[in-house]
């Protein structure tokens, strides 16, 4: 008995640590403040409603990595760019 609560401990733990936008969007750890994503806040939000200390720990690990933040429009435009590079080699034959 004691095991399987120090296990479910662990695992409540571990998902209260990683919040939802550094779940659903890493490449945005790092940013600086900007607008705020409001898919990642209604996420954060939610888990507040539902389990008040992981919800807190979300919002506090999504502002402290900055992945509650948009990406800046640049960066954006940048990632669509590169995909205009792209040049079909070949055909896969069917059948």
């Amino acid at each position: 008995m004691r095991k399987a609560m120090c296990i479910a401990v662990a695992c409540l733990l571990l998902l209260s640590v990683s919040g939802c936008g550094t779940l659903l969007y890493p490449e945005r750890q790092g940013q600086e403040k900007g607008e705020i994503d409001p898919v990642v806040l209604i996420l954060d939000g939610a888990g507040c409603l539902f389990f008040v200390v992981p919800g807190l720990i979300a919002f506090i690990v999504d502002l402290s990595t900055g992945a509650i933040y948009l990406p800046p429009e640049g960066k954006q435009e940048e990632k669509t760019k590169d995909n205009d590079d792209l040049v079909m080699i070949g055909r896969m034959p069917f059948g």
